[in-house]
């Protein structure tokens, strides 16, 4: 009940704070011409400052209702697994690896199956559209806005509060399945959210795995950063039909080494106090 009620608190407090200031700006825009009110709210909305100021709202959200949640300080840190984790310097980067390496291959799965000479509409198009002649500035900002902040308030909220309120009444296997469903649902988009369904069914396996979102949050914001400079500088090569093979080829090798070796004894630092309380011991597999 706590898990639904926070989901649900979270996704219309985002889609409400997301859509009230953009059409806060858009009126600001129109200077009181009620004709130009729905022009210059769809512009902001497309715009580099649009996306970024979504994205942070949607961050700031999503903490505020985790720790809203967990109430104290200390809950936080224990209830939202932000605490260190059992992962070597192997085992953080096995993490970014895979997440990248799956989301590139999803990427290239989304672009192989496109229908040729079909309109591009994507998300990457979306953010190159807007980022098209930013300053280096306005790129660095996008960063923070998208690649970084997004990437904690997603971990803590659907990894850390989500998924853990919802194992001790479904199990791990199931808690980790819903919260994945959950991740893509909130995404909004069929194509991304399913590469997000399946981005969460590796973080969460992640979270188990390692005893913290800390390396899923170390992966989300390095996958997220890599997929803003993309969009930036270079999506037109993004979406080469010739590079998408090499894409999907390079991605699945990668996730598929990031989870043998993330399944492999390398990946988790023993302490002795681990030692005593082996979260991970049946967490080797989604």
């Amino acid at each position: 009940m706590q898990a639904a009620f926070a989901y649900a608190a979270a996704f219309v407090l985002t889609f409400a704070c997301s859509s009230g200031m953009v059409l806060l700006v858009g009126a600001w825009r129109a200077a009181g011409n009620p004709a130009l009110v729905d022009g210059e709210t769809r512009r902001f909305a497309g715009s580099a400052s649009g996306l970024t100021t979504c994205a942070f709202i949607e961050a700031v959200v999503l903490v505020a209702v985790s720790l809203a949640a967990t109430r104290t300080y200390r809950g936080a840190l224990e209830g939202l697994r932000l605490g260190p984790s059992h992962a070597s310097a192997l085992g953080r980067v096995a993490a970014v690896l895979g997440l990248v390496g799956l989301s590139a291959a999803g990427g290239a799965v989304i672009q192989l199956l496109r229908p040729r000479g079909a309109h591009d509409v994507g998300t990457i198009d979306t953010f190159a559209q807007a980022l098209g002649g930013a300053t280096p500035l306005r790129v660095l900002l996008t960063v923070v806005a998208i690649g970084l902040a997004p990437a904690f308030g997603e971990e803590v909220f659907f990894r850390g509060l989500l998924q853990r309120s919802l194992t001790p009444r479904w199990g791990r296997g199931v808690a980790l399945v819903m919260t994945a469903t959950a991740f893509g649902f909130f995404h909004l988009d069929g194509a991304q959210g399913t590469v997000a369904f399946c981005a969460g069914l590796f973080l969460g396996w992640v979270a188990e795995r390692l005893g913290s979102v800390r390396p899923g949050i170390a992966a989300h914001a390095t996958n997220n950063t890599l997929f803003v400079l993309v969009a930036a500088i270079s999506p037109a090569w993004a979406r080469e039909p010739r590079v998408q093979p090499w894409m999907l080829a390079c991605g699945a090798v990668a996730f598929v080494g990031a989870v043998t070796t993330l399944r492999s004894g390398a990946a988790v630092q023993i302490t002795r106090r681990q030692s005593s309380a082996p979260l991970s011991e049946g967490a080797c597999g989604p």
